[in-house]
């Protein structure tokens, strides 16, 4: 059985995560603890929140107007050009110390991150572009009720695939 391109894409970028120095747990899809406790247990790695997941939200139409798509003289479709958003999503905890603040970590694995998809081109082989990501937020939130600071960023990652007629 034929490998889907959501599995594809979802290997690739977890690879690709996986390999970034500093990086904590890496999961495939959206993690919601609701206490304190399971927070920990899935977040914390080395005594610090640190940790990524990914998901994949958007896709767009397949119309025939976009770079990747052809039809032949009968007017059927040769090509489709298949666009997918991905959601990379990294929690680092925070830590106010006027010495060593976990901004300085946590900003240096929000530019590793960028760095690791910058130049991806085609995800290894996988799509046909793979844009540079695109930070959506970048900096601290506030969760069980406001009683726990934790640094945030997520980012979108655009990949297009030209789909052919077999």
């Amino acid at each position: 059985m034929k490998t889907s391109i959501y599995t594809e894409q979802k290997n690739e970028i977890i690879n690709i995560l996986n390999s970034i120095k500093g990086i904590g747990k890496v999961y495939d899809c959206p993690k919601n603890p609701t206490d304190e406790f399971n927070f920990k247990n899935a977040f914390v790695k080395n005594g610090v929140i640190n940790t990524c997941w990914i998901t994949r939200q958007i896709g767009t139409d397949e119309p025939e107007d976009k770079p990747f798509s052809s039809k032949d003289e009968s007017n059927e479709f040769l090509t489709t050009q298949k666009d997918d958003q991905w959601f990379i999503t990294l929690l680092y905890g925070y830590k106010d110390d006027d010495n060593n603040p976990s901004e300085y970590t946590f900003q240096s694995l929000v530019d590793a991150i960028e760095d690791a998809f910058r130049f991806q081109q085609n995800l290894s082989g996988i799509v046909d572009v793979s844009y540079p990501l695109q930070r959506q937020t970048c900096g601290i939130f506030q969760f069980l009720n406001g009683t726990v600071l934790c640094h945030k960023a997520e980012w979108k990652l655009i990949l297009t695939k030209r789909m052919i007629n077999n």
